[in-house]
Parts: C-alpha cells; structure tokens; sequence
C-alpha cells in the first residue's frame, strides 16, 4: 500500500513554498541580528567604535568578511535540522516523512545538509558581487544571479505535485503547515533551544542597547546633586507670568480642539476605504484600500513635530502650522482606529441587509455605521486627549500654543516662569485627561 501523500493543489504548493521560505528568511533573521551584535560588541571591547560613524564602522567590517553574508542563512538552515526553529514555528512549518509521520534525525540532518549547499549556491554570487564592488568594479550581474536562482529553488516547490522543495526530495521528508489549534505538549523552556535563544537576544539587545545610547546608571547617582539647584527654582513659580501663561494655554486646547474637529469627516470617510471587509470585494476596491492603508501608515509614520516644520515652510510659523500638523497626524492615525473598528463588526446584521436586496450606500448605512458609532466616539474623544497634550510641545519647533513660551524661557534659563508654565500644562493635561476619561465611559 502506498503512502505517498497526495498530489496538492496549485494554491496549496504556493502556500507551502511561501512558507519554507518565510520560515528561513525569519531565521536568518535572527541569526543575522546575533551576529551583528556579536560584531558590533567585539568592535566596541577593541576600542574601534567611537560615538560618531558607528554605523559605517560595521559596514567596512561586513565588507571586510563578506562570508557573513553567508553564515546567517548556512546557521538558520542547521537551526531548522531541529525541526523546531522560531521560524518554523511561527510560520507552522513542520518536518514529516512520506508516511505523515514527523521526520527522524536522520532525515532532518540530510534535508539540512542540502538546504545548506543550496544556500551556497544562491549566496555565492552575492559575495562575489560584493568582492567585485570593493574593488571598483561593477557587480549588479552577481547580484541580479542571486535573485535568479532564489526564485528558482522557491519555484521548484510549485512545480512539485507534492510542494516538495529540492531538500525536501533529496531527504524524503516534506513539508505541512502545522493546525492553527494545534495541541502540543511542550517541554520546560529550559529545555528548548529556542528559548535560549531568545534569551541570548534579549540579553545582546539591551548590552547594545546600553552601548548605543552610552547609558551610565552611576551617573543618575553621581551628578544627582546638580539638579538640586534648578529644581528648586522651578519650584518657586513666577506668577507675575500667569495672565500670558493662560492665554496661551486657551490657545493650546483649541489648536487641539480645531485639529480634531476638522480631522474627523476626513477620517470616516478614509477608514471605509480602509476597511478590508468593505473594500477587498472588487479588484478596483482593492487597489483602493491598498492605497488609503499606505497613505495612513505614511502620515502616521511623520510625527507631529516633523509635520510643523513643513507646514511652517508651507504656510507660516504660528498655531496654523501645529494646528494643521495636528490636523494630518489625527486623520491617520483615526481613520486607522476607525477601520480596525469595521473589520470587527459583527457580519451578521450586514448580510441580513443585503439579503434584502439593498445597495451598498443602505449596507453602509444601517449594517455598519450603527455598530460603530460607539467605538468611533471613544475613539475620537481619546484622541482629542492625544491632541492636547501633543499641543503642549509644539511651540519647541514653531507650532503655537504653550510651547513657544517653554522653550523661550528653557533657552534663556529663567526657571521660575518655566515652573509657571508646566504647573499650568500639568493641571489643564490632568483635566483634559479626567475629563476625557469620563466620556469614554459615558460612551462605553
């Protein structure tokens, strides 16, 4: 009796080739991120990193070992002879034999032994491409090759009737995506070669971490005494300041106000067009959401501060600019919120309406918009909270409001009205904050 496992559908070979080469591409990954941490560490123990040209340091040290760009992918296909590496597991990729069966050691070490000379082969040319650059000559081909042959070996997985990639046939084993809910009795994580590696990630983050950022905790404790002098007169506040102070304040919460207001027709309207579930039904609607998604994930990418600045070369220096910075930043970052709140309606009360025979304009209407009406409110009040505080800071690159007069009186180092000033910012982001709490259990 055979046990061959039956011939796959062309969608499910695809899925399958994506897959094992997501899997290895996550793994690499991460072989990759210990490396250059272990690199950058050793370089910084010899004294060769200095605070300035760190990042072009690491590059002349790549290009010096261009065999590393080697050993990442040839360590993440050894990883995955266990069968249990992070991106098989986050990809669900499983190993098993012809039988179904999972794949024993044997097997699992001949597919890593040809999953690692078929890396050689497509990472070859990359190095003699590199090799070729560092010597002033023209190595596009080498890296145009590499290209090439990683689409092939990814194309032999769809050409299989099985999904079967090359180290999957040499080996006998094959590959299937482990079940969503699948049950497995795992071992204690000190037990699991991925935990430790997670563990060695975590700890080679935070020592990079504290190199880059050249963060000395003796220093909270050493020079602790210096700030004695400026606390204090913070805190004595010069109240002959608090006519303008209030002022200013006033202005603040409008400008926040204002960019709210004016932000929430522009988006609703964006999440609709956002929304996966109302979209992606025609091929036109899906070039639109990929559209409205990339403009959200843009404009929200830009932080405020950074949207003053071309507002102020655009319009002018002044509360418009913060006002209009706000203004983008919040249709983004709302019309986002307001399309994840679609994608979670309830789908049941939309086909009821369509099966009435109504047009899209009545699905919208009465299936979806009353379902998020709640969130969308709560939605918008929490951002008007964001807005608010945001405005407060502002002034520090020309966008009105309270924080022009911080940063005039930090620069001239008059600590007195500076206290002033964020005694004022405190109370008025602690009622904004209170209040807007209460609204949104109002609307809960």
């Amino acid at each position: 009796m055979s046990t061959a496992s039956p011939p796959l559908t062309l969608r499910e070979r695809r899925h399958l080739a994506w897959a094992r080469a997501a899997a290895v591409l996550a793994d690499s990954l991460i072989v990759m991120y210990v490396l250059w941490c272990l690199s950058f560490l050793a370089g910084h123990a010899a004294g060769d990193l200095g605070r300035e040209g760190w990042l072009e340091s690491r590059a002349g040290f790549l290009g010096q070992r261009p065999w590393l760009l080697l050993l990442a992918p040839l360590v993440a296909a050894l990883w995955q002879i266990t069968g249990e590496s992070i991106g098989q597991r986050l990809n669900r990729v499983r190993l098993v034999d012809a039988a179904g069966a999972p794949a024993g050691p044997d097997r699992r070490a001949w597919r890593g032994v040809v999953a690692s000379l078929q890396t050689l082969v497509v990472l070859l040319p990359a190095v003699l491409g590199v090799l070729r650059e560092r010597q002033g000559l023209p190595g596009g081909f080498w890296f145009l090759l590499t290209l090439l042959l990683a689409l092939a070996f990814l194309a032999l997985g769809f050409a299989d009737r099985r999904g079967r990639g090359l180290p999957d046939v040499a080996s006998g084993t094959r590959t299937t995506l482990r079940p969503l809910r699948e049950t497995v009795r795992r071992r204690p994580w000190w037990q699991r070669l991925n935990a430790w590696i997670g563990v060695l990630v975590v700890i080679l983050t935070f020592r990079v971490g504290f190199v880059l950022t050249e963060f000395e905790p003796r220093e909270l404790v050493e020079n602790v005494s210096d700030t004695f002098p400026v606390l204090s007169r913070l805190f004595h506040p010069d109240w002959s300041i608090v006519g303008p102070v209030i002022e200013k304040m006033v202005e603040t919460v409008f400008l926040a106000l204002m960019a709210s207001a004016l932000a929430l027709p522009f988006a609703f309207g964006l999440s609709f067009l956002g929304a996966r579930n109302v979209m992606t039904k025609t091929a036109a609607g899906r070039v639109v959401y990929v559209l409205a998604r990339m403009f959200m994930n843009v404009t929200r990418s830009i932080e405020p501060l950074v949207w003053v600045i071309i507002f102020s070369l655009w319009v002018r220096v002044g509360p418009d600019a913060g006002m209009l910075a706000l203004f983008i930043h919040s249709v983004a970052a709302l019309g986002k919120l307001y399309s994840e709140s679609i994608e979670s309606i309830d789908p049941g009360p939309v086909e009821a309406i369509q099966a009435t025979g109504a047009n899209t304009l009545q699905v919208l209407r009465y299936g979806i918009v009353p379902q998020v009406v709640p969130p969308f409110l709560s939605f918008t009040v929490y951002r008007w909270d964001i807005n608010v505080r945001m405005a407060t800071i502002l002034g520090l690159v020309g966008g009105g409001g309270i924080g022009d007069m911080l940063i005039n009186y930090q620069r001239l180092g008059r600590y007195e009205p500076l206290g002033t000033i964020l005694l004022f910012v405190t109370l008025v982001v602690w009622a904004m904050d209170w209040a807007s709490s209460k609204a949104r259990e109002r609307l809960a």
